[in-house]
Order: structure tokens, then sequence, then C-alpha cells
């Protein structure tokens, strides 16, 4: 039997060692519970998020794509009319110009320039018509000619995808009749 000093020694470093491990303890549960906290923050983060991404949701089903889609192709109609008659008032204008006395004195543009007129026009036309990526065929002094005469200028475009090709009539440098069909069609 140990003699009762070295039993309260024996009992102190057992309370020691008891109280260590329980100190432990508490800084162990104190990490977890640190994390959990950490843990859970990050699910509050999460819930409002979601939270946002449910109403941007909402905002987004509230909006009609379908709607939206033939409004804009009404726009894009009407710009094109507008454009369309808009070229028109100036070609009328040029042609009533053209018809006052007096208007033999203005000198026409020849050359380039002239060609350069009548290519701008007929561009203009054919944008307003819907066309893109427009090539005309017929070369600069035919164009040139045709600022101050009549005839046909040849071109390609293209409308909604397919390649369109024919002819925009052209007198004394005003644009008249275009005649441009999708180069499919001409094949039975």
């Amino acid at each position: 039997m140990p003699a009762p000093g070295e039993l309260d020694s024996t009992l102190l470093a057992l309370a020691a060692g008891l109280a260590g491990l329980a100190v432990a303890l508490q800084v162990h549960t104190l990490r977890v519970a640190r994390r959990l906290e950490r843990r859970l923050g990050a699910e509050d983060r999460l819930r409002t998020v979601e939270a946002a991404l449910e109403k941007l949701a909402e905002r987004e089903a509230a909006i009609d794509l379908r709607r939206t889609e033939h409004v804009l192709l009404d726009v894009r109609e009407a710009v094109g009319k507008l454009e369309e008659r808009l070229l028109s008032i100036a070609e009328s204008r040029a042609r009533a110009a053209l018809e006052r006395p007096g208007a033999e004195l203005v000198v026409a543009p020849e050359g380039t320039a002239a060609a350069s007129v009548v290519t701008d026009r007929i561009l203009a036309r054919l944008l307003a018509l819907g066309y893109e990526r427009i090539r005309i065929v017929t070369d600069g002094p035919d164009l040139a000619r045709l600022a101050s005469e009549e005839g046909d200028v040849i071109v390609e475009a293209r409308r909604d995808g397919a390649l369109c090709k024919g002819r925009v009539r052209v007198a004394q440098g005003l644009v008249g009749a275009v005649l441009v069909q999708p180069a499919y069609s001409a094949f039975p």
C-alpha cells in the first residue's frame, strides 16, 4: 500500500491530468463549433444567393420573349419602310430639281464621281429593301454613263441568308425598278 504522501501526489497528478484533458476537450469543442459556425454562415450566404436567383428567374419568366421578338421585328420592318420612304422623297426631290428651269446649268458629276453617286443610290435602295452583302457587278465606266443615261445595273446580294441576283433600273442617275430575286428561283 502506498504511503499517504504518495497517495496525495498520485491524486494530485490524476486531478491535473483530468483538468488538462478537460481543457483540451473544451479547446477541441470550441474549434469544432467555430468550423460549424463558418459552414452555417456559408449556408446563410447560399440561401441569400438562392433567394436572389429566384427573384431573377421570376423576372425572366415575366418577360415574354416571343412578344419581344415580334415587337423587334415590327420595329425593323417599320425602319425599313421609313428608309424606303425617305429614299423615295429624296429621289423625287432630285427629279423635281432636274425639271426646274436652269437645271441644265447645274454641273453633273462625271467619271468616278458619277459612278460613286449611282453606286451610293443603288446601295441605299437595296439596303432599305433588306438586302445585305451587296455587290455591284456592273463596272465603273458603265455606272458613270448611267448618271446621265438610262440602263440596268447588275447586282448580287443576300437576303435572309439566300443569294439573290438581279438588276436595278437606273435613269439619269436615279434608281427606278429593282428586279432582284433569289438565285435558287431561277432553277425549275
